[in-house]
């Protein structure tokens, strides 16, 4: 399952959903301006990870950070096993 954690206002997290969405991937979005369990739960994970950009594509136990396209394609290729373009 491929999961993106972002914030709706970035443009960075709105590039990589319609990327996502271009390419027939399914995917869960965690927004992080909401305060629900499983936020805080992502929130506490990008801490223990120390990462402080977004978003972040995860698959897996393996995940990218930030909005490069063609690293996206490939994370979701290795360990996402859909087919994506570059």
């Amino acid at each position: 399952m491929v999961i993106v954690i972002g914030k709706a206002y970035s443009l960075e997290t709105q590039r990589v959903l319609d990327y996502l969405k271009q390419n027939n991937v399914e995917f869960e979005y965690v927004d992080l301006e909401f305060e629900t369990d499983e936020e805080l739960s992502y929130n506490l994970w990008l801490k223990a990870n120390k990462i402080i950009a977004l978003p972040v594509v995860k698959c897996g136990d393996a995940f990218v950070v930030g909005d490069d396209l063609t690293l996206v394609a490939r994370l979701i290729k290795q360990h996402g096993k859909q087919n994506v373009e570059n």
